[in-house]
């Protein structure tokens, strides 16, 4: 007898992430909605991320492995071998609230039709913990750009979509080395409406986003952010140019001036990323000593931060005492005196 075909298929590309793996699988596993399949397509790990991922014992959940190609070909693997009516996404240090599938699939069946199912989602970072996309009301996104640009309501963890949306894009641009969830995302909206729910769902782990080790690397897939442009559409043709001036700046710090000259040429006309232009306008004019002389900057920060993090991680949280009552400085209430009159 044929098995009945699940309602979710969630892939989850793994990467060196065994401190968090576990974690995230867990928070799949004990989701209030059951009818899914799981998918971990291990990208050629090389700590015990996999090994990890194959102590959970469920006949939803399979791993599979691959040399490493970077996160946008697993995830194509993962879809290939998907089953689902839906594909649900979710990073290997993200978290899913226990209802998150059963809210995603209220959505979806309120708003059939729409190319991906967003929403919000709590964001934690070093310093703080905050909610993006909380107080976008709930339906159709009635200009997704520019709630992409104000809200930033997109994260691949927290995206739902269905696979003949996901065929018609043609996946995930491989070889893209970031930005590929937002590139894939842009490429559904600006063709198929895009329904939201401001309910945070999703905890985004920014903490170990791992941009740190993409900033001087290179760019290897057919498919350009200029390929979303579109005349006239002021929030679209922002939102594109500051991706790709961050794609930019990974050019001018991997020495490649041809690549990086053109993202400043394409994109000379953003105003809301102009900070950015900036910077890569002063990258293709540095000399490649003083080049690298910023990308040793660069780790010096990063190696910093990195410890900061460790130190933060191991210093016990202590209880705050409550402050004695502050002794006033004078002697007796101060008063002003009666007004002068002039």
């Amino acid at each position: 007898m044929r098995a009945a075909r699940p309602f979710f298929s969630i892939v989850i590309p793994l990467y060196n992430k065994q401190e968090h793996i576990a974690n995230t699988l867990q928070s799949v596993l004990h989701q209030t909605f059951p009818d899914y399949e799981l998918l971990v397509i291990n990208d050629g790990s090389t700590d015990q991320s996999a090994t990890i991922a194959g102590l959970f014992h469920d006949h939803r959940l399979q791993v599979f492995h691959q040399k490493n190609a970077g996160v946008s070909a697993a995830r194509n693997h993962g879809i290939k071998r998907a089953k689902g009516r839906y594909l649900a996404f979710l990073d290997a240090d993200d978290l899913w609230e226990p209802q998150y599938l059963a809210e995603m699939r209220k959505l979806l069946l309120t708003y059939p039709g729409c190319g991906f199912y967003g929403a919000a989602h709590t964001v934690l970072e070093n310093h703080r913990t905050f909610i993006e996309g909380g107080t976008m009301p709930e339906g159709i996104v009635e200009d997704y750009f520019r709630c992409e640009w104000t809200h930033h309501i997109t994260r691949l963890s927290a995206t739902i979509v269905d696979p003949v949306v996901f065929e018609k894009i043609k996946g995930f641009p491989e070889g893209m080395i970031s930005g590929e969830d937002n590139f894939f995302c842009a490429s559904i909206a600006r063709e198929f409406p895009v329904a939201y729910t401001p309910k945070p769902l999703v905890i985004y782990n920014k903490k170990f986003s791992g941009l740190p080790q993409r900033f001087a690397k290179m760019d290897s897939c057919r498919e350009c952010w200029l390929d979303l442009y579109a005349d006239g559409d002021f929030y679209r043709n922002e939102l594109i140019a500051g991706k790709a001036l961050k794609a930019g700046i990974r050019y001018a710090l991997s020495f490649n001036r041809v690549k990086s000259l053109k993202m400043e040429t394409d994109f000379s006309y953003t105003r809301l990323s102009a900070n950015k232009w900036r910077i890569l306008f002063l990258l293709n004019r540095l000399p490649d000593p003083g080049i690298k002389l910023v990308i040793q900057l660069i780790f010096l920060k990063n190696m910093l931060r990195n410890f900061y993090q460790q130190v933060a991680a191991k210093k016990p949280v202590l209880a705050r005492q409550p402050r004695p009552p502050r002794k006033s400085f004078f002697r007796v209430p101060f008063s002003p005196g009666p007004l002068l009159k002039i």
